[in-house]
């Protein structure tokens, strides 16, 4: 069936690693909040720990907008000047510098980089620092936006592990596992084509959990 083919897909190509939903809050109001909280000087009656989290949401939701814009570029499986990217293989971490690089990317050997702002993460130059900074446009933000925090950078792509559909009496089980920080509901929309509510289970983004 189709959902088994999409799955065959996802474990040829891999898949976008967006942060899931739950990542957000009801209807994405934490990142909302993060966002006035930012442009409001970080002045608030918010204590030092929520602050954090919501301008935390607020990262995950600019990570999300550059890798929705490298897909509208066709950049999924592709790399730009500028771009940092990971080799799957060792970890390794570099910066891309011919366009050649992409003949890797497209074997799943690498995969480029997003960005999580921060004051200990330098901005990407190029045309990928070009596309970052036209995400941060697009929030009428810039780096210095996010000097409370660290900041860090994550794949934005992963490949799925021990991954199957099995038939049951109410439709099909999806089985898979999936590196740290990863979500499940990221899987399961790629495989149902739609937008997948919160789930309630904290091992949905735990390294190695196996998803059934």
């Amino acid at each position: 069936n189709q959902a088994r083919k999409t799955l065959d897909i996802l474990l040829e190509r891999g898949l976008p690693n967006y942060f899931g939903p739950q990542r957000f809050g009801i209807n994405g109001r934490n990142a909302e909040e993060g966002l006035r909280l930012i442009q409001n000087g970080l002045k608030g009656r918010a204590n030092i720990h929520v602050k954090r989290f919501l301008v935390s949401s607020l990262q995950s939701m600019f990570f999300n907008l550059f890798l929705a814009k490298r897909l509208e570029l066709n950049l999924f499986d592709g790399l730009l000047v500028g771009d940092m990217a990971k080799k799957h293989d060792t970890g390794g971490v570099f910066l891309v510098e011919h366009p050649q690089e992409t003949e890797r990317a497209q074997r799943g050997e690498i995969s480029a980089l997003g960005t999580l702002p921060g004051r200990k993460v330098k901005p990407l130059t190029g045309e990928a620092g070009s596309l970052e900074q036209e995400v941060l446009g697009l929030l009428g933000l810039d780096f210095e936006s996010f000097n409370s925090r660290m900041g860090d950078r994550r794949l934005t792509r992963i490949f799925l592990r021990d991954a199957e559909i099995r038939e049951a009496p109410d439709g099909y089980w999806v089985c898979f596992s999936l590196p740290r920080g990863s979500f499940a509901t990221s899987v399961l929309r790629e495989i149902m084509k739609t937008e997948i509510d919160s789930p309630t289970q904290d091992e949905m983004e735990e390294e190695g959990a196996t998803n059934c």
